[in-house]
């Protein structure tokens, strides 16, 4: 099932190299809030690091079996909001 409500929440980058969700920090209540909105579901926010294998952009969107298709682990990605 696709989640086009997705593609609305705009993502940038502060003058610090935050991470915002249409203004507000990624980590912060309002972005989370957001983001399940636009996802329709509950969703949780994590701050994935520095991975080589994902885009250039600071926002990726990735569900669990996308993970998986990375060989990535769920359960080692660092924990963000949820």
């Amino acid at each position: 099932m696709g989640h086009p409500g997705l593609l609305g929440p705009q993502a940038s980058v502060s003058e610090e190299g935050v991470t915002l969700i249409d203004g507000y920090p990624w980590f912060s209540p309002e972005a989370l809030a957001l983001t399940r909105k636009a996802a329709g579901e509950a969703v949780c926010l994590v701050d994935a690091g520095e991975p080589e294998r994902f885009d250039v952009l600071p926002l990726l969107v990735a569900a669990d079996g996308a993970i998986h298709e990375l060989g990535m682990n769920l359960r080692r990605l660092p924990r963000g909001s949820s």
